[in-house]
């Protein structure tokens, strides 16, 4: 058991993710991007045109350093989440859910406020459905606790509290246990 709720399989977590997260009409190619450089520009290409319910793990295959906007995330994050269960292996894309409900120290007001603002948008439902979904994410092992942990404070009390980047250098070098 984690936080007083039975520990959902994988099957279960995609249910509840498409039962939580509505079917909603793709909203314009102007929301995938803050940066329409090439790599950017690259990156979305083939999320042009498609809801949330079409995306594919090879749309998901955004280059470093480049990531779309946090209006597309929060469009596609019940499909990223769904991918990210369906495809355990597929590590970047728990890490860049995880990585939109996080603050490492020293990150400005104004991503403490986006990540507030973006929690506070999504529904009691949904954000039960994503605590539940980094509660899963956290059986897997791939990232640092304190990260994921992090994010299920975010979306459990809509408390974004950053995490010492020093703290998550020692966890991740710690011996496992």
């Amino acid at each position: 058991m984690m936080s007083g709720v039975m520990m959902r399989n994988a099957s279960q977590l995609v249910a509840e993710i498409n039962a939580t997260f509505p079917e909603t009409p793709y909203p314009s190619d102007h929301i995938l991007s803050d940066c329409w450089c090439e790599e950017c520009a690259w990156s979305v290409r083939n999320l042009r045109g498609k809801a949330w319910k079409q995306l594919r793990l090879a749309d998901t295959n955004f280059s470093e350093g480049s990531r779309f906007s946090s209006k597309a995330f929060a469009y596609y994050l019940p499909a990223l989440m769904t991918l990210a269960v369906e495809h355990p292996d597929e590590l970047h894309l728990a890490t860049e859910i995880n990585s939109r409900f996080v603050v490492i120290e020293d990150a400005s007001d104004h991503r403490v406020e986006q990540i507030q603002r973006m929690v506070t948008r999504l529904s009691k439902p949904q954000r039960t459905t994503l605590r539940h979904f980094f509660e899963w994410l956290k059986t897997q092992d791939w990232q640092a606790p304190m990260l994921i942990d992090a994010a299920i404070v975010a979306v459990s009390d809509l408390s974004i509290t950053p995490v010492p980047m020093r703290s998550i250098h020692n966890e991740c070098q710690a011996e496992p246990r």
